[in-house]
Parts: structure tokens; sequence; C-alpha cells
């Protein structure tokens, strides 16, 4: 493992946290409201500004026919605290890599043939940046968003938030991620302003037709689950990494399903961090159960693995005995099975 890539024992070293039990900062709460009335009575000065365009695209996910896609496309137009990064060969993304405290516009243009909003999800922003439905714009419009980033550094995402129409934009790809860092991560995990050690893992399921184009027709009772995974838009994906020391964003994009992660060579998943944001300890599990829209961060150190493969699989578990998130620690965050009730079956992500 590389000199600038921290082990376990100095991560927790340096951040000073021990062997802390398993709390979030006060800042997450599942009852805290996701929105912050706006109490602005000054002009409102961006230290960076960055548009996000919703575009109907075709791509080539499948052999053959390409398939019609919906994309979020980002470009930085001005200022600093802000990276905006592609996902390479993929309709998912952008990638937004913020500084906390940043003050923040956004222009949302709807180049789409309906209605669509931005919903940042998990941050805490003004009510008219919340991306409620009735807030959603039509076709060749554009919707302005202004807020200082005051959440914690941690992983958070942004997807469309329409009414009756949100499911299915999410499933034609509308997702993007969004990481805020701040000068504490930084110290604890060299490489969280620029992101060099992240590797980003967005897990969807899709079904396809015979052409090759998406179909979403969901269950009345438990939504829609695919019969095909893609890893950042891509089926069967594998990923070459160097023998070293990543940290894998893991983000469930699916709509419906819920994942049991482990690797295949039963050696645990450290988490790091989570929706809430860094944990105050490493917490190493054999598995990690993964619910719709819920992050983790996981340190994974391949150091020891050169030349050979290792598999991020999701196992088999049954739907009424899932009692809670990580490795079936309860307390943390997704509490059974609630908005997930089918049982799951294995099958691999990624390789």
């Amino acid at each position: 493992m590389s000199s600038h890539i921290l082990s376990r024992r100095d991560f927790l070293r340096v951040t000073g946290l021990g062997s802390a039990a398993l709390v979030f900062g006060s800042r997450f709460n599942l009852f805290e409201p996701a929105s912050l009335k706006g109490t602005q009575t000054q002009p409102f000065v961006p230290d960076a500004e960055i548009a996000i365009t919703a575009t109907d695209k075709r791509m080539q996910i499948l052999q053959d026919l390409e398939t019609r896609v919906y994309s979020y496309e980002g470009k930085l137009l001005s200022g600093s605290g802000v990276t905006v990064q592609a996902v390479p060969d993929s309709y998912l993304g952008p990638i937004l890599r913020i500084k906390r405290g940043t003050k923040l516009r956004i222009l949302f243009h709807n180049n789409l043939i309906e209605n669509s909003v931005i919903h940042p999800h998990g941050l805490r922003v003004p009510e008219d940046c919340d991306g409620h439905p009735m807030q959603a714009i039509g076709p060749g419009r554009t919707k302005v968003y202004e807020f200082e980033m005051i959440d914690r550094a941690g992983p958070y995402w942004f997807h469309p938030h329409p009414h009756m129409r949100t499911s299915e934009q999410v499933m034609m790809g509308l997702a993007g991620l969004m990481y805020v860092w701040d000068p504490e991560e930084e110290a604890a995990i060299p490489g969280a302003s620029t992101g060099a050690n992240d590797v980003p893992v967005v897990i969807q399921d899709r079904t396809f037709d015979q052409n090759n184009q998406i179909l979403y027709q969901p269950n009345m009772m438990w939504g829609f689950l695919g019969d095909r995974i893609l890893v950042n838009g891509k089926p069967n994906a594998a990923f070459s990494l160097e023998p070293r020391a990543y940290r894998l964003r893991i983000l469930n994009g699916s709509n419906a399903r819920t994942y049991k992660l482990a690797w295949s060579n039963n050696m645990p998943l450290d988490v790091i961090g989570a929706d809430g944001g860094l944990l105050p300890a490493v917490l190493s599990k054999n598995y990690v159960m993964l619910m719709p829209g819920e992050r983790i961060d996981v340190w994974a150190d391949f150091g020891s693995l050169a030349d050979q493969q290792v598999i991020l699989r999701s196992l088999a578990f049954q739907a009424g005995g899932m009692m809670g998130g990580m490795g079936g620690m309860s307390g943390m965050r997704g509490m059974g099975m609630m908005g997930s009730g089918t049982n799951g079956t294995a099958f691999d992500i990624l390789t």
C-alpha cells in the first residue's frame, strides 16, 4: 500500500476516533427535515456556478442496438470550491465534488420533452431548492438553485423528482453523485478533496426489451425489480485496479432492490462512511445491507491481491430476516425491509 494511503489503524489515529461505538454525528437524524426555509436578506453571491442539463440521447449499453436514455450533463461555469467530473463511458453523472461552506449556484436546464426538477438527496437546502414535485419545470426552461453547502463531508446524490415521474426518470438514467468534503476529512483521508483514491460504484437494476430499450414495469406492492445489474451504467462491470487501497463510494441507485454486499474472497467490508458522513470508527463487517438511495464509503485495500480477481457480490437473503443495515446491526439506518420486501437473489455485481 502506498505511503499516502491510510491503513485502518492510521485512519483511526489521524481522526482520533479510537474504537468508539457506531454513532453518527448530531446532524444525522432520521426525523430531521430534508430542507430549510431560506432566510437570505442579502443578494446571493456564489463562490461557484454550475450548469446541469437533462438531455435525451442514445448510448451503447448492450450489444447491437443503442438504448435511449436520459442523462445529466454538467459543466463548471465559474468559481472555485467545486469540481465537475464525468463518469467515463456512462450516461450517469456528473460527479460534483464540493467543499463544505461553498456558496453554490446551479442552473438546471430541462432539455427533456417532459417536466423535471432536481432533488439534492440528503442535503439541507432552502425550501425552494429542495426539488419538490411542485417545483418541476417544463421543457426548455431553466431553474436556478442557490444555497450554501452546510452539510457534513460525505456521499450524497441528486436525481429528478417530478410528480408521478420520479421513478421512471431515474430508471431512464437521471442520477448524479455529489461528494462533500472539508479539511477535517482531507486530513483523515488524503485525496478526499480531489477524489484521487475514489472509485464510484453506482449499482442499479434494469430490464431491457428485445430492442435493447429500457422497460419500466413496476409491481404494485414493491416497485420495480430489474433482471440485469448495471454498475455505473454498464452490465457485467469489471474494474482493473492497482494493488493498493481505494475508497469505494457505493450508491444503491436502484428503484426498489436491496443488496446484501460482500466480497467473494470473504475479506471484510471496511466501512468508513455512510449517508451521514464519516463514521467515528472503521466498521468491519462480513456483509452490508444497502437499501435504495443509501450510500456507503468502503475502504478496500487490494495491496495483497496483485494479479488476483475479487468480486463484489450481493448475497441471497430472506426478507423477513433482515434486521438492519450493517450486517444485522440494527440502529444504523434501514430498519428491516421497509420499501423493498422481496427476498434477495444472489448475483455478482462487480469484478
